[in-house]
């Protein structure tokens, strides 16, 4: 290599510059001109080394495309401490084809010239790999729309952009997908989407966005000129569309979806809530008889703030002290007695009053704290319990509810019950257990050990709500219960000669047969406790006697009887 110029290149250097496996060009500060370049930046290009010599940098660097570019780019590298820097460029070839490189660029200054020394490292396959990494991260690989996550980013960045212009989203599902999946197979199945996204497709502008979220599920994203009634159009069209039969295989397939919408309200100011809020209208929509699309609505939105706001204090309530029980006497129909009562949790909320489990113990199921807070109205309803029958009622009973995920909690808060009672030197029959049919239809082995287990100390177990779920005399055998809770919808139209007696009568007749106690719930009238004392029903609970009373109202009321 002949280097008269560049007396700085002794023969190791050269050597170096040779054999370097990443392309090298020594370029004139001043000019921009190539001085020179090894071997392989000529292979990589595709052109001699005669034909680079000379030739200006921006020439074969994309980055550098003008000559002021290049100025501005080496005074400001002069200025940098480290005198170097890193880009990521495309090099052009002989061919006009693009080459993706990562160079680093050293200002060099040797016997009063100045060099600018570019080592450019093919990164093709790594920009290969990403482009895959990317595609398989952003699309889906069965339609090639892109997935949820692209959608959100697109939504993202439409957002951010948004000015006077609208956006909307649209979530559309394929009704009874299911069904046919399992009947045509999935192989089938997946053409069929394909087809379904093809459909939707034909009915969308160039500037919309179709995206496949899981499953049988896509969304459309709207932005620009977005108006309420054309939302409206485009939905209408693509239920149209559904209109036709799809060719499955040998057969005709009549296909419906359902579609929610949520455009751009002035509280929406991400994807995802814009997207959650969608989905929420496609529920809607799917309730009100499918083959139809809702928008979310201001009633929708007040509903699911209230939501996430309850999930959200439900979390922090117990550490709070926000919980408290109410205590709802169970009365003897013989002798008006008063030795059982039912623990009925309560959450008195510092903004919305007193709230009734059955406003958030289902949040507290699908939030994963139900086992925690069934084990506080166990440690309260025991402590409770050793007070009164101390003080007030000796042989004072009381029963808890309990859900089917307590049995299947992996923290196992139930199985310490027994000792703790013990511990508080309490019988054991103190203390009922109550769990709905649903949960003996579980047919989990924990299930049945623990209710087991509870049978084995004599802890009574009752069936509440029975007549509601899965009736079966089996299960009331094989988990021997103690008592039936006759639910109130048999109770609230109760009459002589009625379909209700007649099933009252025949659920406490079978109870007794089979060594059970009977609880009617839900008593209101004194017709409906007569009639309920002349079937020979054992116990009655409802507003006649009592409501739920606060702990103090309770004792109080148990002192007198």
């Amino acid at each position: 290599m002949n280097l008269p110029k560049h007396p700085f290149f002794s023969p190791f250097y050269e050597l170096l510059f040779e054999q370097y496996r990443d392309a090298i060009y020594l370029v004139d500060i001043n000019t921009g001109y190539i001085l020179d370049c090894n071997n392989i930046a000529c292979l990589r290009l595709g052109y001699t080394r005669q034909e680079l010599l000379n030739m200006h940098v921006g020439i074969i660097n994309d980055q550098f495309s003008d000559k002021k570019s290049f100025k501005a780019f080496t005074e400001h590298l002069i200025t940098l401490e480290t005198k170097a820097a890193q880009a990521d460029t495309f090099h052009i070839r002989k061919s006009q084809s693009l080459l993706p490189v990562e160079v680093n660029y050293i200002y060099q200054q040797q016997d009063g010239q100045q060099f600018l020394i570019a080592l450019a490292r093919d990164i093709s396959r790594q920009v290969r790999d990403e482009q895959v990494i990317y595609r398989r991260a952003s699309f889906d690989p069965l339609t090639d729309l892109p997935n949820r996550r692209l959608l959100l980013a697109w939504l993202n960045k439409e957002l951010n952009n948004q000015t006077e212009h609208s956006i909307a989203a649209i979530v559309i599902d394929l009704d009874f997908f299911k069904d046919i999946n399992s009947g045509f197979g999935r192989d089938n199945a997946d053409l069929l989407l394909v087809e379904v996204a093809r459909r939707i497709k034909t009915c969308l502008r160039n500037n919309d966005l179709l995206a496949r979220l899981n499953g049988d599920v896509f969304a459309v994203a709207l932005s620009g000129e977005v108006s309420k009634d054309n939302i409206k159009r485009l939905a209408e069209e693509i239920l149209r569309k559904f209109e036709l039969p799809f060719q499955l295989g040998s057969s005709l397939l009549q296909l419906s979806i359902s579609l929610g919408i949520c455009d751009h309200l002035h509280s929406v100011n991400n994807a995802e809530t814009l997207l959650t809020l969608a989905e929420r209208a496609l529920q809607t929509a799917k309730k009100s008889g499918r083959s139809c699309y809702r928008f979310f609505t201001e009633d929708m939105q007040l509903k699911s703030i209230t939501k996430i706001e309850i999930i959200s204090d439900l979390r922090k309530a117990m550490d709070l002290d926000q919980f408290e029980l109410h205590f709802q006497p169970i009365i003897n129909l013989h002798t008006q007695e008063c030795y059982k009562a039912e623990a009925l949790i309560r959450w008195q909320h510092p903004k919305w009053g007193m709230i009734g489990p059955d406003k958030f113990i289902g949040l507290a199921e699908e939030i994963g704290i139900i086992a925690r807070l069934g084990d506080w109205v166990f440690h309260q309803t025991v402590d409770y319990l050793t007070q009164w029958r101390s003080n007030t009622k000796s042989n004072l009973q009381i029963s808890i509810n309990t859900s089917p995920l307590q049995y299947l909690s992996e923290n196992k808060e139930m199985s310490h019950w027994l000792s703790i009672l013990q511990s508080k030197n309490l019988p054991e029959n103190a203390l009922g257990i109550e769990i709905t049919e649903n949960v003996l239809m579980e047919s989990q082995h924990l299930i049945y050990q623990q209710l087991k287990a509870f049978r084995n100390v004599n802890i009574p177990i009752a069936i509440d709500d029975f007549g509601t779920g899965y009736s079966s005399l089996s299960y009331l055998r094989k988990f021997s219960i103690n008592v039936i809770k006759i639910d109130r919808s048999f109770i609230k139209d109760l009459k002589n000669n009625s379909d209700e007696m007649v099933l009252c009568e025949a659920i406490i007749l079978m109870a007794h047969r089979l060594g059970m106690k009977v609880v009617a719930e839900g008593i209101e009238t004194t017709e409906q406790r007569d009639l309920l004392i002349s079937a020979n029903c054992d116990y009655g609970q409802g507003f006649l006697f009592s409501k739920p009373l606060p702990a103090s109202h309770f004792e109080h009321l148990i002192s007198k009887t």
